[in-house]
């Protein structure tokens, strides 16, 4: 699981508190089409319907470099764990995951 832990200032002379934040997941799956060449990516959000989006091989190895790694080592397929960031960064059409609750 992914933890990220983010120092909070709290004022002049306040010791800093440390946070520990654990994003919330989404799973995409990933293939490469060689007779294209093209890096596709898949996203079913909850409630909502299927995005699939080509990605441009820059993009996916700045955004996601092990998987990147992976199928430029032949692994053409699979499936892993993002945060919304990185749907955002990939170019996922991500509004749906944010509710005003005000």
């Amino acid at each position: 699981m992914t933890h990220t832990t983010i120092e909070v200032y709290r004022g002049l002379n306040a010791e800093p508190l440390e946070i520990t934040v654990t994003p919330d997941l989404y799973p995409i799956g990933y293939r490469y089409s060689r007779r294209d060449e093209r890096f596709i990516l898949v996203w079913k959000p909850e409630g909502s319907s299927r995005q699939e989006i080509d990605v441009h091989v820059r993009v996916l190895a700045s955004v996601l470099p092990n998987v990147c790694a992976s199928i430029l080592e032949g692994y053409t397929a699979g499936c892993v764990e993002v945060t919304d960031i990185q749907l955002y960064r990939l170019g996922f059409f991500t509004g749906g995951l944010y509710h005003d609750n005000g």
